[in-house]
């Protein structure tokens, strides 16, 4: 029954724009920035001890280290399409 479905699982192959090609990695890094800066922003609001906050950011750092990574694979996979 899996093979059956997996040809209807394939993703779209559309064109990227060539302004998107060129500015991709500078797209992920500022989303990146952005969301690692108010989250740590957050974090420095709370009204927790010093050594709950160290581990928060730790936590948001690890978090949206491995997210843009992962943007940055999908998006250079999609260029060797």
């Amino acid at each position: 029954m899996c093979s059956n479905v997996l040809p209807y699982l394939k993703i779209n192959e559309t064109k990227q724009s060539p302004l998107f090609q060129a500015y991709k990695y500078h797209v992920i890094f500022t989303i990146y920035a952005t969301a690692t800066g108010l989250a740590f922003w957050r974090i420095r609001r709370q009204p927790y001890n010093a050594s709950m906050k160290t581990e928060q950011y730790e936590t948001i750092f690890k978090g949206t280290i491995l997210a843009a990574a992962i943007a940055a694979i999908a998006a250079g996979k999609s260029e060797k399409r």
